[in-house]
């Protein structure tokens, strides 16, 4: 019988679900929380977001490195499908996150191109050494960072369920030392910690600008009102308005100058602008403050902030998720 759950960390937790009797291109592949079927195996765009910690949406798109949408490419698509599925439905041993299974993804669509490169199929690639090595000869290890990872895992599986025996010892030796010589050479390495000096600076400047950026709040939500009435009122709720009548907003509210010094365009456009610089104004302090990962800090909710006074002076938690302990839960 298949297991009801994935192999995904998290998720919604299917019960009395039994597929084996129908052939792997005519199942469901993944569900939403409340148990209902989103996504088919003869779908070109697998949705996954049930299975994600955060609120991101998660898809896998089989079909968007396609060029020509050639009877070879479709071919490909089905390969790829079914290594997807197999990866995330039968795989055995500890489960995967999200973002781990969609690393493996981008690499198999990595292999998809070359193979339609070379004309060959995608099982072709994974089982020919002489093909598979010129694959990894024409990637950087950067981009193969996830091959050992996966080829590993596609060795767990028959010929029978793979339709093709998985390149041997040799190659997989190969990919590893790719990987540990993208983990020792590349550039993308954590940076060491900042000295002292520069992050009291950092501190600084960005205190600096959260201020001036509070004291623009205000003013700014009067300016998004008026252009969201007027887009309203004079072209059914479409993205133009006039120039003359957006500067006419912006001085109303005593923003102009502010527009002007920060060298944002006097459009709608420049509203987006100043917003995505509060925002990340914000966000690097979080970072600063809290040492969060990027995806902590990206999906803080609203109203996080809470002090906390157990303990002698009052101190202040942020109320936000991890999964790095909780083995992809929040």
């Amino acid at each position: 019988m298949m297991r009801v759950n994935s192999n995904i960390q998290g998720g919604p937790n299917i019960v009395g679900i039994d597929q084996d009797a129908v052939p792997i291109e005519g199942r469901v592949v993944s569900w939403a929380l409340d148990g209902s079927p989103v996504s088919d195996f003869a779908d070109n765009v697998w949705d996954f977001s049930a299975y994600s910690p955060s609120t991101k949406v998660r898809r896998f798109n089989f079909d968007h490195w396609c060029k020509t949408e050639s009877l070879h490419e479709k071919c490909l698509i089905v390969e790829l499908k079914r290594l997807m599925y197999l990866i995330i439905w039968m795989r055995h041993g500890c489960q995967l996150s999200i973002t781990t299974v969609r690393h493996y993804f981008d690499l198999l669509v990595l292999i998809c191109r070359f193979a339609s490169k070379e004309k060959v199929t995608l099982s072709h690639v994974l089982s020919v050494n002489d093909l598979f090595t010129n694959f990894m000869n024409s990637h950087s290890p950067k981009q193969l960072r996830s091959l050992a990872q996966v080829v590993s895992v596609l060795q767990q599986f028959s010929a029978k369920d793979l339709g093709f025996v998985v390149v041997g010892r040799s190659c997989l030796l190969t990919a590893r030392a790719l990987q540990v010589a993208f983990r020792q050479d590349s550039p993308d390495r954590q940076h060491p910690p900042l000295p002292a000096r520069i992050y009291s600076i950092l501190i600084s400047k960005l205190t600096s600008e959260l201020e001036v950026n509070e004291a623009l709040l205000d003013r700014l939500l009067g300016v998004l009102v008026d252009t969201d009435q007027y887009r309203k009122r004079n072209h059914k709720g479409k993205g133009f308005m006039p120039r003359g009548a957006f500067v006419a907003v912006l001085k109303n509210y005593n923003l102009y100058d502010a527009f002007a010094e920060r060298g944002l365009t006097l459009n709608l456009y420049g509203i987006n602008r100043l917003i995505l610089e509060m925002y990340l104004c914000s966000k690097l302090l979080v970072h600063l403050f809290s040492g969060m990962r990027d995806g902590e800090a990206e999906f803080l909710p609203y109203d996080c902030l809470a002090p906390v006074a157990e303990c002698g002076p009052k101190h202040y938690a942020i109320n936000g998720f991890t999964t790095k302990y909780a083995n992809g839960k929040k």
